[in-house]
């Protein structure tokens, strides 16, 4: 089992060399990467932190690509992911890449084996390895390894907010400071933490965000002339607000979260403060349902797999999202894979629809301007194809919101209590 585990590991990391290398295309299908690997790791990572290393404010469009060969200017990323990844900035662009996607590998495998803890599942060789070329094969694993993008990190600092929020609010502080480098992550776990009573986990994630971004914003804005000038670079103007924009509308084919969904189902674009009002919707329903089902024998546990995979999903669905972010549901996915071994033969149907619903998230490869333009996709095709993610994504999150109406407070998604499971908090440091 572990030599068979190990096989797909390396066939996972076989197929993302071949798709940078001599993989080219069948017919019309193109399955070679091509020009876009590592952009998002040049245009966020790479790029910004080399400019500010050199003392130039990555935020001011103009001059940071008159300097450095970005892809982009940089997005609304919060100032502290410029101390964060600092350190790229002393390597070649060769060699940070390289370094990149060693990381991105390594912690693939982090997720498998913290993933598999939190859905309190064996943790042997086998089962770390199964787990991790799984991981490596999906849609969103392999985009995020070739994009060079830094979601597995956010995701772990999610899974550290959302375990040990009692266990530990030191490390779920951590963990919230690390998700809110993308504040897509970071702003809807905050919320969720707040509605779950883990209000000290949620004080020092916030205190320690608030300290990195105070600190990479006092050199910037000497740079940039003052504190002004600084934020009238970093919210954009002009350039960089029509950019957003085109991007936006480009990226939205690979939007995944449920106010994308809408949009694309009501046929308008939804503006800036119906999308909050839509994601804060999203939110407050999960933490409606979480208030609800406060069990006070499991204050100090980990969440069951209905509680999990609502609280992934209110993270996905209510903000901006992509294909790559669906990672966030690998414990959601290993924790239902959990409860279908624990119940018994007659598997309630819901369980078998959200276990394809998950299938289809992980390993949607049709859903990608490569499949479009071989199947001359127009009209209500690219509409279905399009459309597959987000009405998965919504669909997954309407079942576990049943879910947790459903379960009674001491009762496990399914059907086993409390009582049969593990009462050993699972530690995720």
């Amino acid at each position: 089992m572990t030599g068979a585990a190990a096989a797909l590991l390396a066939a996972a990391v076989l197929f993302a060399l071949l798709r940078v290398t001599s993989l080219g295309s069948i017919g019309e299908l193109r399955l070679g990467a091509g020009s876009p690997v590592m952009t998002d790791f040049k245009s966020t990572v790479y790029y910004p932190a080399k400019a500010y290393a050199d003392g130039v404010n990555p935020y001011d469009a103009e001059q940071y690509l008159t300097r450095y060969p970005a892809p982009e200017p940089l997005r609304l990323y919060p100032p502290a992911t410029l101390l964060v990844f600092r350190p790229f900035a002393w390597l070649t662009l060769d060699a940070a890449m390289a370094v990149q996607a060693c990381l991105t590998l390594l912690l693939s495998g982090v997720l498998a084996y913290v993933s598999l803890r939190l859905a309190q599942l064996p943790t042997s060789a086998a089962a770390v390895l199964l787990v991790w070329g799984l991981i490596l094969l999906s849609r969103p694993g392999q985009w995020n390894l070739l994009q060079g993008q830094m979601t597995l990190l956010i995701v772990l600092g999610v899974y550290a907010a959302f375990a040990a929020g009692r266990i530990s609010p030191v490390v779920a502080g951590i963990g919230l400071a690390l998700s809110l480098l993308k504040p897509n992550f970071g702003l809807p776990t905050a919320a969720l933490m707040l509605a779950r009573g883990h209000y000290r986990g949620a004080a020092i994630g916030i205190a320690l965000a608030a300290v990195l971004n105070l600190v990479a914003v006092a050199s910037l804005a000497t740079q940039s002339g003052g504190l002004f000038e600084f934020g009238r670079l970093f919210l954009g103007t002009g350039d960089q607000l029509r950019f957003g924009a085109r991007l936006g509308t480009e990226l939205n084919v690979f939007r995944v979260d449920g106010v994308g969904f809408i949009t694309r189902l009501l046929g308008v674009r939804l503006g800036v403060v119906a999308s909050l009002l839509a994601a804060a919707l999203f939110l407050g329903l999960v933490a409606a349902l979480l208030r609800r089902r406060q069990d006070p024998l499991a204050s100090d546990r980990q969440p069951d797999g209905a509680v999990a995979g609502l609280l992934c999903c209110g993270v996905l669905i209510g903000m901006y999202h992509i294909g790559y972010d669906l990672l966030l549901l690998t414990w959601p996915c290993l924790a239902l894979v959990k409860d279908l071994r624990g119940l018994p033969r007659v598997v309630p149907a819901r369980r078998w629809v959200q276990a394809g619903l998950l299938g289809l998230l992980a390993f949607n490869y049709v859903t990608t301007f490569a499949v479009l333009g071989a199947l001359h996709a127009e009209g209500a095709l690219f509409w279905i194809v399009a459309s597959l993610n987000g009405a998965a994504l919504t669909a997954l999150f309407g079942l576990y919101l049943w879910d947790v109406l459903a379960v009674r407070p001491g009762m496990v998604a399914g059907t086993v209590p409390l009582a049969a499971a593990s009462r050993t908090p699972v530690s995720v440091t």
